[in-house]
C-alpha cells in the first residue's frame, strides 16, 4: 500500500498552484470593461507577464499560454515514479500532437520547412518531443518511420493505415487524436494499482464521453461508415465496452444512439441535437469532475490531473478574452467563447 508521504510534497505543490484558479466572473469582468486594470486578475492567476509584457500578436499569446501549462505539468511530474510522471507529462503532449497535425497537413500541402516551423508550438522542457525530427524528414513515409522508432509506434501504424487509403486531412487528424487518447489509456493501465484506482473513475468517464463525441461526429457529421468509425474509437472505456461501441457505430441518428446508452450517459445528453452541444455538455461535466477531484481528494495522483484540467480551461478562457479584445470582436461573441464555470469550485 502506498505511503501518504510519497505524495505529500505533490499535494502541497498542487495546493499552491490551485490558488491561481480564479472564479470565471473575474475574467468576464475584463470583457465587460475593457478599460479596467487587468493586471490584478493576471497576477492572481499566475499570468502577470501578460499584463507586464503584452504579447505582440495572437500567435505569441497562444505560445505563452501553452508554455505556462507545459511548464506546470513538468513541475508537477518531478520527483514522481516514472509511470506517474509519464501520465502527467502526457496531458500536455496534446501540443506535440498539434505540432504533428501541422507538420503532416503542411507536408501534404507542400509547405516549406520554415513555413511549418513558424506554426509549431515550442514544447519547452517537455521530455522527448519529436517535432523537429519529423519536420526535417524528407517525406511523410520518413516521418512515419521516425514515429515508429519511438514511443508513438501505435500512432504511426494508425496513420500509415489511414494514409494508405486517403489523404483527407480530417481522417489524418482523427487518427492523431485516436493516438493521443489511446496512449493515455495505456499510461493509465501501466500505473501501480493504488495510483490506477485513484484516477480510473475519472478517465473511464472521460473515455466514454470522448468516444460518444467522436461517434456522433464521424457517423452523423462526416457520414463515415460503421467499420471506419469503430476503427477510430478508443479501445478503453468505462460503461461502453467494445461490443457496445461496435453496436453504437452502426446507428445513424442521435436519438437512436442516446436510446442505446446506459441511463446515466443518456440522461446527460438527453434533448441535445448537435455534436457541438454534446461536446460542450461533456466538457462541463469533466470540469465539474476535475473540481471535485481537486477539492475532495488528498495525497494522490488524481489531484494534479484535476488541477491541469481546470488550468487548461482557465488558459483557454484567457486566450479567448485577449484574442477577442485584440481583434476588436463584439463583447457578446467573446462572452459566448468563454466557459467552464467557477474554476476550482466543485459542483
Amino acid at each position: 500500500m502506498r505511503a501518504v508521504s510519497a505524495y505529500a510534497f505533490l499535494h502541497g505543490r498542487v495546493s499552491v498552484l490551485a490558488s491561481q484558479l480564479q472564479p470565471l466572473e473575474r475574467l468576464r469582468a475584463l470583457i465587460d470593461d475593457p478599460d479596467s486594470d487587468q493586471g490584478d486578475y493576471f497576477q492572481s492567476a499566475g499570468l502577470g507577464e501578460l499584463s507586464e509584457q503584452p504579447p505582440a500578436d495572437v500567435r505569441e499569446l497562444e505560445q505563452r499560454l501553452a508554455s505556462v501549462l507545459i511548464d506546470e505539468a513538468v513541475r508537477l511530474g518531478r520527483g514522481l515514479h516514472p509511470a506517474a510522471s509519464a501520465l502527467i507529462h502526457h496531458f500536455v503532449r496534446r501540443f506535440e500532437m498539434v505540432n504533428l497535425k501541422i507538420i503532416i497537413r503542411c507536408k501534404l500541402a507542400g509547405c516549406s520547412g520554415e513555413e511549418i516551423r513558424e506554426r509549431l508550438f515550442d514544447l519547452g522542457a517537455l521530455p522527448g518531443g519529436t517535432s523537429e525530427e519529423i519536420l526535417q524528414a524528407d517525406d511523410i513515409n520518413e516521418s512515419l518511420r521516425i514515429l515508429e522508432a519511438g514511443r508513438h509506434s501505435v500512432l504511426a501504424h494508425q496513420l500509415r493505415l489511414v494514409l494508405s487509403e486517403s489523404h483527407e486531412v480530417f481522417l489524418v487528424e482523427a487518427a492523431i487524436d485516436y493516438g493521443y487518447f489511446s496512449a493515455l489509456a495505456r499510461l493509465v493501465s501501466a500505473l501501480p494499482v493504488q495510483d490506477r484506482q485513484d484516477v480510473q473513475a475519472y478517465f473511464a468517464r472521460m473515455f466514454d464521453q470522448i468516444n460518444l463525441v467522436w461517434l456522433i461526429r464521424y457517423r452523423l457529421g462526416y457520414g463515415m461508415a460503421p467499420p471506419q468509425t469503430f476503427f477510430l474509437l478508443i479501445r478503453a472505456s468505462g460503461q461502453i465496452n467494445r461490443t457496445r461501441l461496435a453496436a453504437l457505430a452502426k446507428l445513424d441518428t442521435l436519438d437512436a444512439m442516446i436510446d442505446a446508452l446506459p441511463p446515466n450517459l443518456a440522461s446527460a445528453i438527453e434533448g441535445l441535437t448537435t455534436v457541438s452541444e454534446v461536446e460542450e455538455r461533456f466538457v462541463e461535466l469533466r470540469l465539474r469532475q476535475a473540481a471535485n477531484v481537486l477539492n475532495h481528494s488528498t495525497f494522490n495522483l488524481a489531484r494534479p490531473l484535476g488541477y491541469l484540467v481546470l488550468r487548461e480551461q482557465q488558459l483557454r478562457n484567457v486566450h479567448e478574452v485577449l484574442k477577442g479584445r485584440a481583434l476588436n470582436l463584439p463583447k457578446d461573441l467573446i462572452r459566448r467563447a468563454v466557459g467552464g464555470g467557477a474554476l476550482g469550485e466543485a459542483a
